[in-house]
């Protein structure tokens, strides 16, 4: 059995020691994702809204709203109205995902149901793009081969300032996925 090791410092991914390529480094040196229009405030008020989203979805923690900061709260309630609007249930949130086969691991933000079809969701608080149907794919794929579940159902929900939401769902793109992987890998992106 695979021992995947996560170290969120570095945010990197190990699986049995050796060091494993990541679904967003396959991406990035894929070419399908630009990081120079990545700020460090969105980049810091996503994390903050993703860790209020896994805090409120922990069972075993409660989310004390007064501490959540002006400039994420409209995110959140974003998150809470596509939650109750689309009758989602979550099922995981912030989990990892690994391939043996092809040695990367990624963490998915959440998996649940709506309607009775189970559908692995990435949540982003700037525009949704090709890529994050890109990103999905690598998570399902690596969700099927670690245990043996096939998703393909993949949705894109853009958390918006106003506290509103849009959803795009994606198709399973494996080619292209694969293919990122290979580019990123020819450039030594696992370094």
């Amino acid at each position: 059995m695979t021992i995947l090791t996560f170290d969120p410092e570095k945010h990197a991914y190990t699986l049995d020691d050796k060091p494993a390529i990541s679904v967003t480094q396959a991406l990035v040196g894929g070419g399908l994702v630009d990081t120079n229009w990545f700020t460090e405030f969105a980049r810091d008020r996503g994390s903050a809204v993703h860790r209020a989203i896994k805090l409120y979805e922990n069972d075993d923690t409660d989310l004390d709203m007064d501490t959540v900061d002006e400039h994420v709260l409209p995110f959140f309630n974003a998150y809470l109205k596509f939650k109750a609007e689309y009758q989602w249930q979550v099922e995981k949130s912030e989990f990892h995902v690994w391939s043996d086969r092809y040695q990367y691991a990624g963490t998915a933000d959440q998996m649940g149901r709506s309607a009775g079809v189970r559908a692995i969701v990435d949540f982003k608080t700037g525009q949704l793009s090709p890529a994050v149907g890109i990103q999905l794919t690598g998570y399902a794929l690596a969700y099927a081969e670690s245990f043996g579940v096939v998703i393909t159902k993949l949705l894109g929900v853009r958390l918006v300032g106003d506290g509103t939401y849009r959803i795009e769902g994606y198709k399973l793109n494996p080619t292209v996925f694969y293919a990122a992987l290979t580019i990123a890998r020819f450039k030594g992106e696992s370094k």
